[in-house]
């Protein structure tokens, strides 16, 4: 059976760690017995056409799951820069008034 050390699970989904039980019986073959027409000890079709149908399904539940986060993270990118543009924008039509304050408090009346 196939495991997972402790660093791997830290980057990889551990349901997708645990091979099907058809691949399981193919990872576990240490020393095939050679080839016979003995149908109990061949890989089919149907077994290889499973196996590839695990792999597309996984990888597409990946996908998925990958752009719904680059979603949430495009989400959160333009909410953080509306805040800023709104944080300038605000900053910006105070700075009229910031501009005649000297340090001592006192403000200064324009001659321009």
């Amino acid at each position: 059976m196939f495991h997972a050390l402790p660093h791997e699970l830290a980057f990889e989904n551990p349901v997708h760690l645990r091979p099907c039980h058809t691949v399981r019986r193919i990872l576990n073959m240490a020393d095939p017995p050679p080839p016979s027409d003995d149908p109990s000890s061949m890989v089919t079709t149907e077994m290889l056409q499973q196996v590839i149908d695990d792999l597309r399904r996984s990888i597409d539940s990946e996908r998925s799951t990958f752009n719904k986060r680059i979603e949430e993270l495009e989400t959160q990118r333009n909410d953080y820069r509306k805040e800023r543009d709104d944080f300038k924008r605000e900053r910006g039509t105070s700075t009229d008034v910031n501009e005649t304050k000297r340090w001592s408090g006192h403000v200064e009346r324009r001659t321009s």
